[in-house]
């Protein structure tokens, strides 16, 4: 058991925050409507971005899209945009808690893209 926290701690030790070329936009219309202070009160399939935990409240199946185009307009005639989806899945109901999967995408044109896929899951531990 020692082992395994220290393997723990060092791994949060060694993490290192990724990098990009562009600011999270937020995920969803809930969340960065409310300034993205969205983490206590995560409860759909969008929790994966902001308390992965806020997933153990999911009890059906959820799926969430969205696209957008940024910065419309631009001189140069640039089209950059993002692409969104999130699937939370709860296991035999959310007995065993909610297994949620997002696909990212910023794109600009052609030129460049960002892509980013995350995996989730969330367990309630107590009633």
């Amino acid at each position: 058991m020692r082992n395994l926290l220290r393997a723990a701690c060092l791994a949060l030790v060694l993490a290192a925050p990724a990098r990009a070329a562009f600011e999270d936009m937020g995920s969803g219309a809930r969340a960065p409507g409310m300034g993205d202070a969205f983490t206590s009160l995560a409860d759909d399939a969008y929790s994966i971005h902001y308390n992965p935990a806020g997933l153990a409240q999911v009890d059906r199946p959820q799926l969430g899209m969205a696209y957008s185009r940024l910065y419309t307009g631009l001189s140069d005639g640039s089209d950059i945009g993002t692409s969104q989806i999130v699937y939370a899945q709860p296991l035999a109901r959310g007995k065993r808690g909610t297994l949620g999967f997002g696909w990212d995408r910023l794109s600009l044109g052609g030129i460049y893209t960002e892509q980013t896929m995350t995996l989730s899951y969330g367990r309630q531990l107590m009633k």
